[in-house]
This record gives structure tokens, sequence and C-alpha cells, in this order.
């Protein structure tokens, strides 16, 4: 009785399955994607807005888009004003590629690295597939998390973005959903200390994820997927977005930024690199194996022939970790740093490193030390991009766009005052 109960639901599985990709019109899955539209949003100042992320040569396959396309910034889309709103909204879905611009902000290099993985990796095309990235960019260069946070003009003009989609997805009787929101924040607030700063962004990622779920109606959280910031010394935001991403199950890093070439103290040259490690993250936790936080773990003090030595274990994305001084444009232009970007301080402030660091079987850091590092604080990459660190994993995912081989791996996020005690 048992195995035939095991036999109809086994058949019952397998008709469901085809019944399901004859209406997709593919092959290889039975669910590609949460939803048939899938709203991609990326939320924040400056890095979250601007140009120069896509162009005519980037490969934009099945993205839909709002009439006026993917950044509501550029468009200055006024939601008090009907005119406006039905300018750049329009009535319905368009194809991303069918607007003459192309020169689109991080949010479209996220879909484009989140898509190229999907075909590489699964063997996918996804244009013969009823599943679509939909893009937003709702945010304004220059505001403070406070400007973005509920009931302000900003927030107002995501959900509003959110119930179009929404609307549009159901008069194409398409289910809809937002499966992760990428926050690109924090230049503004870079006085906030890190405490402040964490209860601000914790605060605005429950609105959001209550607000956009009484829209869409969807079970699923919204997955929050944030860049850390390249510090610089005292900078609270950097801090207090690896410090959230280590407290919330629904939030996740997208990526160090410290490796890459800037144009000034807060903008990277490219700005495609912002969302292409932000799409290789969404992409790995929609797969259900999010890359571990690249993070020290624990450690432990040996003296080894009178030399002190501290062991730093750490969860890497990709391993094995490894020291890059290349210097190439994705890895860190610097070059090699003093002790690869680390600082061991004691309880006077005396950095005790006495020879650079090495690691050992790919997930250990060793530091030989002056004296005995109990009671000191580990700290690395605290100057950012004006020198930062060269600590990275071994993902070595090429993304291509505007026909540039984009060579992306995850560097270590910086930290400071990593105890040992």
């Amino acid at each position: 009785m048992l195995s035939q109960l095991k036999i109809k639901s086994v058949l019952f599985a397998l008709l469901f399955c085809n019944q399901f990709l004859a209406g997709q019109e593919a092959k290889p899955f039975c669910k590609l994607l949460d939803y048939n539209v899938n709203m991609l949003i990326c939320y924040g100042q400056s890095l979250s807005v601007g140009w120069g992320t896509t162009d005519k040569n980037s490969n934009f396959r099945n993205i839909i888009s709002f009439k006026g396309g993917c950044n509501e910034w550029a468009s200055n889309v006024n939601i008090d004003d009907p005119a406006s709103i039905a300018d750049y909204y329009g009535d319905s879905f368009v194809l991303l590629s069918s607007i003459a611009n192309k020169d689109w902000p991080p949010v479209a290099s996220i879909a484009i690295a989140w898509m190229d993985l999907l075909e590489k990796e699964n063997g996918i095309d996804l244009c013969k597939f009823d599943n679509h990235f939909l893009l937003s960019t709702p945010g304004c260069s220059g505001v403070s998390i406070e400007m973005l946070s509920k009931d302000t003009e900003y927030y107002k003009r995501l959900l509003l973005g959110v119930k179009k989609a929404q609307e549009f997805s159901k008069k194409s009787n398409k289910t809809f959903g937002v499966p992760c929101l990428f926050w690109v924040q924090g230049e503004a607030n870079e006085k906030d200390a890190e405490e402040q700063y964490f209860e601000k962004l914790k605060r605005i990622f429950i609105d959001l994820n209550t607000d956009i779920k009484s829209i869409t109606k969807q079970k699923k959280d919204v997955n929050f997927i944030t860049y850390q910031m390249a510090p610089v010394e005292g900078c609270g935001p950097s801090f207090a977005q690896l410090k959230l991403v280590k407290e919330k199950k629904n939030v996740f890093m997208g990526g160090a930024m410290y490796q890459y070439d800037y144009n000034d103290i807060w903008h990277p040259k490219d700005r495609a690199v912002v969302g292409i490690q932000l799409g290789i993250n969404a992409k790995r936790i929609h797969d259900h194996s999010p890359l571990k936080l690249f993070s020290p773990v624990n450690y432990k003090i040996k003296k080894e022939n009178s030399q002190w030595k501290l062991y730093v274990k750490y969860e890497i994305p990709v391993p094995p970790m490894r020291f890059d001084t290349s210097g190439d444009k994705f890895h860190n232009l610097n070059g090699k740093q003093l002790n690869y970007g680390f600082i061991l301080k004691n309880a006077l402030g005396e950095n005790i490193i006495s020879r650079e660091p090495y690691i050992i079987n790919g997930n250990t850091l060793v530091i030989e030390c002056y004296e005995n590092p109990e009671n000191s604080k580990l700290s690395y990459a605290l100057n950012g991009h004006y020198g930062g660190g060269n600590l990275c994993d071994s993902q070595n995912i090429t993304i291509k766009i505007k026909n540039i081989n984009y060579v992306i791996d995850n560097f270590c996020p910086a930290f400071k005052d990593y105890i040992i005690k």
C-alpha cells in the first residue's frame, strides 16, 4: 500500500512538472526563478544610480522595463505628478533592449551578471522562458539614509514602482515578486558611528520587507544584498553593513569595494563592478547556496620556538583564500600592501606584527608577533581604496559587459578591531 502511494506521488509530480513546462515553453527546469516577473531594485545614492555600467554592446537578453527604462532617478520621476508617472511607467512592460538608451546604472549589470551565470552554469537560454528580470533604480545621488527611509520621497517612489509592476504583471496574468533588493549607500553618512548606522539600516530593511510584501503578497522575505562601501578611517557605515550581514538571515554581503579603481574618494571609475559582484552573489542566494561571509571565525595563539604566532581561521566564499598582489584593475591597483593590509595592535596601540602574514591550509592566516598577542585587536583594509588589502578568494568568474571581461574575485571585507582575548 505504501509503495503504491509513493508511485502515485511521483506520477503526480511528473505530471505537474510537465504541465508547468508546457506553459513555460521551455524544457530544462520546472522552476527557473521565483516569479514570472522578478523585480530587482538597486536602492541608495550615487553608486546605485549614475550611468556607464552598460552600452550598446551589452547583452540585455529578455530583461523587461517600464516605458522610461530602469532609472527613475535619471528620468526625474515625480510621484506627485500624474503626467510624470504616466510618461515614465507607461501602461505595460517593454523589453529593455527596445529602448534607444543603452547606458544604464548598476542594476542592469546586476541582471546581466545573474543571467550570464544562469546560461553558463545551468545551460539555459533565458529567452525561452517566461521569466524576466524587471529593473528599478528609485534612489538619488548624494542622499543620506534618512532621506531614503520610510515615508520619504524616494521610499515612496520605490513602492510606487513595485505597485506599478504588480499592476502590469496582474494585467498580463503573470506572477510577480521582489526576490532581492540591493543596498548601495553609506557615503553620505560617513560620519555616523557604526552603531548609529547599523540601527538605521536594520530599520529600513525591516520596513522595506514589510511594505514590499504587503504589495506583492509574496510569502518569501526580500533578500537584502549590501555592498561594503570602501572605508576610510573611522567610517562607521562600512562596518555597520558587515555587522548587519552577520546578524540578519535575509541580509547578505554583496562584496567589498576597496579593490577597484576610483575617480575620487567614493566613486569607482567603472560602476559596472558595483552591479556585477552583487549579481553574482544574488545568483548564489537564489541557488540556495549563498556565498559564505569572508570573515574570521576563530583563532588560536601558539608559542613555537620562542616565536609567538596567531592563527586566524576564515570562512571563504570560494576556497582557497590567497594574497593577490597583481595590481590589476579588479584586484587592488595599489598592489601589495604592508602586511597585505593587516594591522594587529596591542593594548598600547602598537602594531605587533613581526613579519609578513602567510596562509596555510587555504583558510588560515598566520601572523608572527613580537609579543604574546593576547588582548590585541586585528584590523584589515581600514584605508579602503587608498591602500586596502590583498586578501581574496579564488572565485575567478569572468562576466562580459561592454566588450570588457570583468574578472571578479571576492575580496575580504574590511573589518576593525577583531578582538584576540
